[in-house]
């Protein structure tokens, strides 16, 4: 089977640096735009983010606690790429609540580094799914993580994801 392209691999050129120094930018901003016709599942997705000086402990690189806001990031814009419509979501009285993160701390991170995280689906059920993420500063890893979902009712109770919400990116690539 042909691999998925990468998000970036769909890019037709440079997109603009946010406006606003240290706050996120999604590099694959256009390819959200384009809607999830252009999502092959197992496509990982890219998003960019620069460390903030509050996100740093005492001991100069970024705390611990700050990767999972990271990563949390991550998986809205990776929704927001395939075709997922998490506003309506919650406005129907469902969500995606986070069921397990595991992080693996692989190198420190510091004030002012451009960190890339990719994420990917690798696991979906009939009610839940797994997202393998990785965080690098350049060619460095910092941290690779698992983080499974569950979608639940306006109860917080497991229930079956509606047709409608039922993206194939939330899935992950079948060999």
């Amino acid at each position: 089977m042909k691999a998925s392209p990468r998000a970036s691999e769909l890019q037709t050129g440079d997109l603009p640096p946010s406006s606003w120094p240290g706050n996120p930018v999604d590099t694959t901003q256009g390819l959200a735009g384009l809607g999830p016709q252009f999502y092959t599942p197992g496509m990982s997705h890219t998003t960019e983010l620069v460390v903030r000086t509050y996100e740093c402990d005492a001991y100069g690189h970024v705390n611990n606690a700050n990767y999972l806001h990271y990563l949390e990031y991550a998986r809205h814009e990776y929704l927001k790429a395939i075709g997922f419509d998490y506003a309506g979501c919650v406005a129907r009285g469902y969500g995606l609540y986070v069921t397990r993160a595991e992080i693996d701390f692989r190198h420190p991170a510091f004030f002012d580094d451009r960190l890339t995280i990719e994420s990917e689906a690798v696991k979906k059920g009939v009610v839940s799914g797994t997202l393998a993420q990785t965080i690098r500063h350049g060619d460095t890893l910092v941290a690779t993580a698992r983080i499974s979902w569950a979608f639940v009712d306006s109860a917080g109770k497991p229930t079956r994801i509606p047709a409608d919400l039922n993206v194939p990116g939330l899935a992950a690539q079948r060999s």
